[in-house]
């Protein structure tokens, strides 16, 4: 059922541009902050405080629904896991918020450009921006929107998905000074559950682009720090569609180059996915 689930989140995510906006997950910040004041600024404290309630109430309805109380062959806990995943999963219109960002840059407004690239990415960048930079953010939100959500939905069920989007929200939080801890801490958390999903995603690259080149790239994956996964998801991303990483970090190409760069990393991506699915149903089948 699982992936009965996924397509239909995936679904609604897609064709329902209303949930956009009720989609609010601030509020893991802000209830995360209160309890961080609580315990008095203690990351190692109130991080697990903060999710392991909220975790333990997602985990207690879902068996609850599941239970033999609701009947329907477990039609409660499948809706209930649906609503999860659609709350959790991030908006998958990349291609046009990274368009957006770079019209700003080729028309100057590069001021404009780094609060597109903070509002929809959630990076900050002081400099000039490269397409590189672009394509980095739209690599790391793929996964971190997508990818990494529905690995840990397999897994974990509801409970995974609402894991990593807390720690993932509360990692780009720009907080107040009674979070910094715990923003550091979540942040090398998400790190840990991007890891798998990751290499994962960046060995589809392989299969849905240019396969012995990114193959390469990809096993170099293993022999580099935990804090460089983004950046070898980008790698393999921009082997995959046959970019030149060297040239492209240090120039802006022209703008016919960028947008044809920017169309096939979103292709890549979408023809990722469907390996994704196409992996998981042989599993579930087999």
């Amino acid at each position: 059922m699982s992936l009965i689930i996924i397509l239909l989140a995936l679904l609604v995510e897609r064709v329902a541009g209303f949930i956009h906006p009720i989609r609010d997950h601030h509020w893991f910040e802000h209830y995360s902050q209160k309890i961080s004041v609580m315990m008095r600024k203690n990351a190692y404290l109130s991080l697990p405080l903060s999710f392991i309630p909220v975790l333990a109430v997602v985990l207690v309805v879902h068996v609850f629904l599941a239970g033999p109380t609701f009947i329907g062959f477990g039609w409660a806990s499948w809706i209930f896991d649906l609503i999860v995943l659609v709350y959790c999963l991030g908006k998958t219109h990349l291609k046009a918020q990274v368009r957006e960002c770079y019209e700003q840059i080729e028309l100057g407004n590069m001021e404009s450009a780094r609060a597109l690239l903070l509002e929809h990415f959630d990076v900050v960048h002081e400099g000039e921006i490269f397409a590189s930079i672009l394509m980095k953010a739209m690599y790391r939100a793929s996964l971190q929107r997508i990818f990494s959500i529905l690995f840990w939905f397999t897994v974990l069920g509801p409970v995974g998905a609402v894991l990593y989007r807390f720690m993932q929200k509360l990692s780009v939080y720009e907080s107040e000074e009674t979070m910094d801890k715990v923003k550091t801490l979540s942040s090398n958390v998400t790190f840990v559950l991007d890891w798998i999903p990751a290499r994962l995603l960046a060995l589809s690259f392989c299969l849905a682009g240019h396969f012995m080149d990114v193959f390469v790239e990809w096993q170099r994956t293993f022999k580099v720090g935990i804090k460089e996964t983004y950046q070898v998801l980008y790698h393999c991303g921009h082997k995959a569609i046959g970019g030149d990483i060297e040239s492209d970090s240090v120039s802006q190409p022209s703008h016919a180059a960028v947008v044809a760069q920017i169309d096939e990393a979103y292709h890549l991506i979408c023809r990722s996915l469907f390996i994704w699915l196409v992996a998981l149903a042989l599993v579930i089948l087999f």
